[in-house]
């Protein structure tokens, strides 16, 4: 519960400093005045679109699982896949960071399952890491 927890407010602070820095005019990624770009504001969800896109397709492995996917996981033994899970968590912090919506808990919730497959995992002993087509038990 304490690591989850931690996790959660690591998550809810990167989704705050993502959000000042692309909304503040005195921030360093965008360094504007809205005096100066009116209605430009708009494109800043866009953008995270675009940030979200950009990690989808890097990805080899897809966005990582969601609820749904962590549950059919944990009833098939299926290795748990961290690379996979960070950038499902990598996109909710753009997509929240620039303004755009994903649901009040689902991201929250998703990163609270994954460290509970992981610490369960070394807890019991059988941890696997999965990475691409390789599979290793710890």
């Amino acid at each position: 519960g304490t690591i989850t927890g931690c996790a959660v407010a690591l998550f809810k602070a990167s989704i705050a400093a993502t959000a000042a820095a692309v909304y503040d005019g005195d921030s360093v990624v965008m360094p504007w005045d809205e005096r100066n770009i009116g209605g430009l504001y708009v494109l800043v969800p866009a953008a995270g679109g675009l940030a979200v896109s950009a990690l989808r397709a890097l990805s080899p492995r897809g966005m990582g699982p969601g609820l749904p996917e962590h549950v059919a996981e944990v009833e098939q033994s299926v290795a748990v896949r961290p690379a996979a899970s960070l950038v499902r968590g990598a996109s909710a912090v753009a997509t929240l960071g620039t303004g755009n919506a994903l649901g009040p808990e689902g991201p929250s919730v998703e990163l609270g399952v994954f460290i509970s497959r992981l610490v369960s995992g070394f807890a019991t002993g059988t941890y696997r890491l999965q990475e691409g087509t390789n599979s290793r038990e710890l």
